[in-house]
């Protein structure tokens, strides 16, 4: 059993930079023609390059637009065209075409070389998110330390804040004291000057009393 083969299309980056590109999109229905001249392109890639006439309409041209299920007079103003810029020729008097650029365009592998491919890139995803895994396990590590560094900044700043506080409290405690000597001296200076107005009645008192009245 003959083994698949995948095919594509390889465009360059200036492809439609190229000035005959540019003078077939420019025409009336330019980008109709410019799309079968890629689905031409296409058609020719498992054959090298070439589109065969098999005869089952009059030209070779009607028969290529059965296939790209195109309008036979597109086909028919595209091929003359593209065959005018040299992107073409007409080969075994009208028996096929030939894509002349298409050698370049070419892209294609087996099933094997598919699945080589594809196994292949498995095997480096795979290997590049074990990588990522380790450098990030790697990094944890440093990420703790960050984390125990955090944890000691905020114990330092919650002992300050607690130092701060008794210091409050201790200037909260002189106050009091001092408010409480301050009004201590106050009411021993009433009691003081109380007593001393009650010596000064009672001597008064005595003063009277010792007085002798004489009559005449």
């Amino acid at each position: 059993m003959a083994e698949k083969r995948y095919y594509w299309l390889k465009l360059k980056e200036n492809f439609f930079k190229q000035k005959s590109m540019k003078k077939l999109r420019k025409i009336a229905g330019g980008e109709t023609y410019t799309i079968i001249y890629l689905k031409m392109l296409l058609a020719s890639l498992q054959n090298e390059g070439k589109i065969y006439f098999d005869g089952l309409e009059n030209s070779i041209e009607e028969e290529t637009a059965l296939e790209l299920d195109e309008d036979p007079d597109n086909v028919k103003f595209t091929i003359l065209f593209l065959e005018k810029c040299g992107l073409l020729q007409i080969e075994d008097n009208g028996k096929n075409i030939y894509m002349n650029s298409i050698q370049d365009m070419i892209g294609s592998e087996t099933s094997a070389a598919a699945r080589m491919r594809k196994s292949r890139d498995n095997h480096n995803r795979i290997s590049q998110n074990r990588n990522n895994v380790t450098e990030q396990c790697n990094n944890v590590p440093g990420s703790y330390t960050n984390v125990q560094d955090s944890y000691t900044d905020v114990q330092d700043s919650y002992t300050d804040v607690q130092k701060s506080y008794t210091e409050i409290e201790k200037e909260i405690d002189t106050e009091i004291d001092t408010e409480s000597d301050t009004d201590t001296e106050q009411d021993t200076d009433i009691h003081i000057n109380i007593e001393s107005n009650t010596d000064i009645k009672t001597k008064k008192k005595r003063e009277k009393k010792e007085i002798t009245y004489y009559p005449n």
